[in-house]
């Protein structure tokens, strides 16, 4: 018994190893769609995107899928209210390598928690919580370098929490957002 337990964990310990990945990110994010975040207030387009960062740590490659945890944080303004949102969004991943010559696309599905602070000036900041879903698309040159570059194109859908303040309509509790970006790999098992 013994010995099937130590197999088990060397197996388990040789995958997750031999599959370490650190991602940095940046990306700008852009509001769409018919809710708060995209709407025409007070003579402006919505709140503007500023920036987001994130990381992601992949922990094990299982076949051509790889599985790891993200953290992303987005920052947004209002040009007329100087209200600011700053987003924590950490999530669970998935993604699947789509190998080519001199190419790697990498689909992307994430799932998560979404947390939105709304600093508003002369006032107490608000907070906003809910589901977060993650699509997104990596594509990196194929090479054996340990440190890679590559771009992105992602989608954000965060669905908010029942609140007793507003109105309960998908207006007020879904946002949709689209990230371009690019970002930095390590490969920490090469």
């Amino acid at each position: 018994m013994k010995k099937f337990l130590f197999l088990i964990v060397a197996l388990m310990n040789s995958i997750i190893i031999s599959s370490q990945e650190l991602l940095f990110e940046l990306r700008y994010p852009v509001p769409f769609g018919d809710n708060f975040l995209n709407s025409d207030l007070l003579g402006s387009s919505g709140y503007n995107g500023i920036m987001d960062i994130g990381a992601a740590y992949k922990i094990a490659d299982i076949s051509d899928f790889g599985f790891g945890i993200s953290y992303n944080t987005s920052l947004f303004s209002h040009p007329v209210t100087d209200v600011s949102i700053w987003t924590i969004m950490p999530k669970a991943f998935m993604e699947y390598s789509l190998q080519m010559k001199r190419l790697s696309i990498s689909p992307h599905i994430g799932i998560g928690y979404s947390h939105w602070i709304y600093k508003i000036p002369d006032y107490s900041n608000m907070t906003d919580n809910g589901f977060s879903l993650n699509l997104s698309a990596k594509a990196l040159i194929n090479n054996d370098k340990k440190v890679q570059f590559f771009i992105l194109a992602a989608y954000e859908f965060t669905r908010f929490g029942k609140s007793d303040d507003e109105v309960d309509i998908s207006f007020n509790r879904n946002v949709h957002i689209f990230y371009p970006g690019a970002g930095i790999t390590w490969n920490m098992g090469k």
